[in-house]
C-alpha cells in the first residue's frame, strides 16, 4: 500500500479503512474463537464501518454537489459499501458468518486499490449523466455486483466444502447445516434480478439520452455477455449433471466477467469509443 497516498486520502477514508481492517481481523479470529461476545463485537464493528462508509459517501455527495458515482474512485468506495451492506443483510437472515471473512477483506482490498484511483479534483457530471435514471441505474447494478461477489465467495467455499458442513458457530444458538452450492444458486438469483433491472434501466436511460435503447457500446456489450453468462448458469443448473462443481465454476467465471466489465474496459482497443468506461 502507498502510505503517502493513504496519508493524503483524508480522515474519512482513513477511519473507514481502519474500521474495515479491524472488522476483518475480528472475523478471522472468529474462525478459532467461537464465542457469542466476539460475534456481537465483530458484527457491531462492521455495522459501524457501514455507517461511516455511508457518511463518507454522503460527504462526497455534498462536496461534489452531485451523486458520487461518476469516477472510478467514487464507484469503488460505493462498491465497498454495497458488499458490506448485502453481507450484513445475509448475516441477519442466514447467520452465515463464514462469509464475513470475504465481506470484510473485500472492502479493505477495494480501499487499497482505490488509493491509486483517487480523484485530485471533483469531476462534474456530463449532460448525459444529469438524469433521474443515473442514481437508480448505479444503485441497482452495484447491489447486483455485491450479491454476485457473495455468490463468488460461496462458490469458492463450495469447492473446498462440497458436502453440507455443520457451522455451529454461525448462529448465536443452535446448529446449522449449510450447502454452499444451493446457497450460491439462491444468491445468484437475487443478484441476477438486480443485474436484469439495471440492464433495463440502462436501456431506457439510453433511449432518453441518445435516442436508442442499445448502441453496442463496448461496456454495454460486456454487460450483456455477463448477463447471458448468468442466464446460462440458471438454465443449466436445472440439469443434474450441471450442478455441483460445474455450477460453482460457472459462478466464478461469471463474476470474473463482471470484474472485467467493471475494471477491464480500458484494456480494450475500443474503450475510447465508450461513454461508460471509467477514467482514472
Amino acid at each position: 500500500m502507498d502510505w503517502n497516498r493513504f496519508l493524503l486520502a483524508g480522515t474519512n477514508f482513513q477511519i473507514v479503512f481502519g474500521v474495515y481492517v479491524l472488522a476483518s481481523i475480528l472475523y478471522l479470529i472468529g474462525l478459532r474463537v467461537r464465542t457469542w461476545q466476539l460475534k456481537i463485537v465483530s458484527s457491531s464493528v462492521l455495522w459501524i464501518g457501514l455507517v461511516l462508509n455511508t457518511c463518507m459517501i454522503v460527504s462526497r455527495w455534498h462536496t461534489a454537489g452531485r451523486p458520487p458515482f461518476k469516477t472510478l474512485y467514487e464507484s469503488l468506495i460505493f462498491l465497498a459499501w454495497c458488499i458490506v451492506f448485502v453481507y450484513l443483510i445475509i448475516e441477519i437472515l442466514h447467520k452465515v458468518r463464514l462469509l464475513g471473512i470475504f465481506a470484510t477483506i473485500a472492502p479493505v482490498l477495494i480501499f487499497i486499490y482505490s488509493l491509486s484511483k483517487r480523484d485530485v479534483e471533483i469531476v462534474n457530471l456530463p449532460a448525459a449523466l444529469q438524469s433521474g435514471w443515473f442514481i437508480p441505474h448505479v444503485l441497482v447494478y452495484f447491489i447486483g455486483y455485491a450479491a454476485l461477489f457473495i455468490s463468488f465467495a460461496t462458490a469458492v467455499l463450495y469447492l473446498f466444502f462440497p458436502e453440507k458442513i455443520r457451522v455451529t458457530w454461525s448462529d448465536l444458538i443452535g446448529q446449522e447445516y449449510l450447502d454452499f452450492e444451493i446457497f450460491t444458486y439462491k444468491i445468484i438469483v437475487f443478484g441476477f434480478t438486480f443485474l436484469t433491472i439495471g440492464l433495463l434501466i440502462g436501456a431506457v436511460w439510453a433511449k432518453s439520452a441518445w435516442g436508442d435503447y442499445w448502441s453496442w457500446d463496448p461496456k454495454e456489450s460486456w454487460s450483456l455477455i455477463t448477463w447471458l453468462t448468468y442466464t446460462v448458469y440458471l438454465h443449466l443448473r436445472y440439469l443434474k449433471e450441471w450442478r455441483g462443481k460445474k455450477a460453482a465454476w460457472f459462478a466464478i467465471i461469471g463474476f470474473l466477467f463482471i470484474m472485467f466489465t467493471y475494471l477491464g474496459m480500458n484494456a480494450l482497443p475500443t474503450s475510447s469509443q465508450s461513454v461508460h468506461v471509467y477514467t482514472d
